[in-house]
């Protein structure tokens, strides 16, 4: 697991520039999936993801915490500080 803290994290650049530009996840071929019904939803039709980015805060959720240890999570799970995660938000009030 990666913890990314700072704004000027490569990663943290390019995971804001995925979730705010629909031009680049069609370029790269990415989708950006908030919420575990949906996570559950992608795996059963296309299996595990690439990548997984959760908030602090929301790591420690048991269902995204059981998640986490159960070995489905995907080939990455970056673990963002609240903030971080709140500026990558799609959605008003994300599920973790």
């Amino acid at each position: 697991m990666k913890h990314i803290a700072s704004r000027d994290n490569p990663n943290f650049k390019a995971l804001k520039k995925l979730s705010q530009s629909g031009r680049e996840r069609r370029k790269r071929g990415r989708a950006v999936l908030d919420g575990m019904h949906l996570i559950e939803s992608y795996i059963l039709h296309f299996g595990q993801p690439e990548e997984v980015v959760v908030s602090e805060s929301g790591s420690l959720r048991s269902e995204i915490s059981r998640y986490l240890t159960s070995g489905r999570s995907g080939n990455v799970v970056s673990i963002l500080s609240d903030a971080l995660f709140d500026e990558l938000a799609m959605v008003e009030t994300p599920s973790g």
